[in-house]
């Protein structure tokens, strides 16, 4: 069970610098796992598992729909 689960859509997580690097460079729907450098999927799988980016299928992935574009 996801804490998100536990304690609702308002719980804010915490994203390093590098992260939200990531998700200012990919602002497509859907984002290409396989395309990713080893650092750049690195940072995809952290994403999900911070609940942040929701795993399709093994190729695609794209971010939430209750995460905030809040800058």
């Amino acid at each position: 069970m996801r804490i998100r689960e536990l304690h609702g859509p308002h719980l804010l997580v915490a994203l390093t610098n590098e992260e939200v690097a990531f998700l200012k460079k990919h602002k497509t729907p859907i984002i290409d796992l396989k395309s990713l450098e080893d650092r750049e999927s690195r940072i995809a799988e952290n994403l999900i598992f911070k609940d942040i980016l929701c795993k399709i299928d093994n190729e695609r992935a794209m971010v939430n729909e209750y995460v905030s574009s809040k800058n």
